[in-house]
């Protein structure tokens, strides 16, 4: 088995694993200012 072969798997999963950070910190993030600030844009009420 070549190491060449399962670089895409780690690749992919790198790439996965950062897009999946990235979406909870950026929902985590928004609750957060939303708290700070109740009379922001983002609030819905």
């Amino acid at each position: 088995m070549n190491v060449a072969d399962s670089a895409w798997f780690h690749a992919a999963l790198a790439q996965t694993s950062a897009t999946i950070v990235g979406l909870i910190g950026a929902v985590l993030g928004g609750q957060i200012i939303e708290h700070l600030n109740p009379n922001s844009v983002l609030s819905c009420a």
